[in-house]
């Protein structure tokens, strides 16, 4: 039996301009909504982190694919790429069976 692919949903995204000149903390929150409403369409979250990126959470694989082609936000260049920890999950698995195993 072949293994199984496990597929990744990348949910949240993080948007950092590229140029230092034009931060986008020097945007307006409005413009900033509504230039990913224009490019993307309606997210799920939008939140600027205090270090000046914009974390955007979609809910749909298509709109995380817009939003991880974007190169410019309300004509400033940007670069989006998943978050690094938000998009994982971490867990244990227990089964009494395995227990027994190794007592």
């Amino acid at each position: 039996m072949p293994p199984q692919r496990i597929k990744i949903k990348i949910k949240k995204i993080v948007i950092q301009a590229t140029d230092e000149q034009r931060p986008l903390t020097r945007l307006s929150p409005f413009w900033i909504h509504k230039s990913l409403s224009a490019a993307v369409g309606t997210l799920t979250s939008v939140k600027t982190l205090r270090s000046g990126t914009i974390l955007a959470e979609t809910s749909s694989k298509t709109y995380s694919d817009k939003l991880l082609n974007l190169s410019e936000l309300a004509g400033v260049p940007v670069k989006a790429e998943p978050h690094r920890s938000l998009n994982t999950s971490k867990g244990v698995v227990r089964c009494a069976e395995l227990k027994k195993m190794f007592s």
